[in-house]
């Protein structure tokens, strides 16, 4: 498994968003998050950072994975967390210095996902006639959607995708377009009564799906959640600016 950060930058950004992006070759499945920053030593939000690359590790399931980065101290840092809290066992490598393409297969992958995430946006941007505010919250989980993206639907020399060789083959779940109005409905109501008469679903934004558990990621002005039963809308209803943005 290779790991590597890359930075992304926005038009009128005043800085780039630090973004670690992991790739598992064998079968070439691919992680990607926005980070706080680069640090993964002692700053408060490393702990995050690190929990997020140990739980990408586990789920991709070797008993025994070798996690293989460059050697700037912030990465070695990460190496040696993840090795700590991980349930493999890690043997840590590391490309030589001055030389990306030693560790080509995290350089792919940034590439992959700045490509994907670019499309994604674009394609965001000409539904809803607008721009994405810079740093805003969508855009993080726009890096993330480009990764189960790929994992999904890319095909390699004419295979299975990623996803399908580290789990087998399987039936994917309908999906809706990154940013689009939904309907989602809950498994139960909060009250915990069954309500006839109160509506069974809500509305609510498009996000992502949870790779685990294949639940749609939906963004709600008051939370996140996660909806098995997802309704699409009318093309004509189904982007708002307003409602992504709120």
């Amino acid at each position: 498994m290779s790991m590597d950060f890359c930075f992304l930058c926005q038009k009128d950004l005043g800085k780039s968003m630090p973004t670690l992006v992991m790739r598992s070759k064998p079968p070439g499945y691919t992680g990607a998050f926005v980070c706080p920053g680069k640090s993964t030593r002692t700053e408060a939000y490393s702990d995050k950072i690190v929990e997020r690359a140990t739980a990408f590790v586990d789920n991709v399931g070797y008993k025994r994975i070798g996690v293989k980065s460059d050697q700037e101290e912030s990465m070695k840092a990460l190496q040696s967390r993840v090795q700590t809290r991980s349930k493999a066992e890690i043997v840590l490598l590391n490309s030589k210095k001055y030389d990306s393409q030693s560790n080509g297969v995290a350089e792919q992958a940034v590439q992959d996902i700045e490509g994907q995430a670019r499309t994604l946006k674009l394609h965001l941007e000409n539904r809803v006639m607008k721009t994405l505010p810079p740093g805003h919250p969508v855009v993080h989980w726009l890096v993330e959607y480009a990764a189960e993206v790929i994992n999904r639907f890319r095909r390699v020399s004419g295979g299975a995708p990623p996803r399908d060789r580290l789990r087998g083959p399987h039936r994917c779940r309908p999906m809706a377009e990154f940013g689009e109005s939904v309907l989602w409905a809950a498994d139960t109501w909060e009250s915990g009564r069954v309500e006839q008469l109160e509506p069974k679903f809500s509305p609510g934004i498009w996000l992502g799906v949870c790779p685990r558990t294949d639940e749609a990621i939906i963004g709600t002005p008051s939370a996140i959640i996660r909806a098995r039963r997802v309704k699409r809308k009318p093309i004509e209803r189904a982007f708002n600016a307003e409602e992504l943005l709120a």
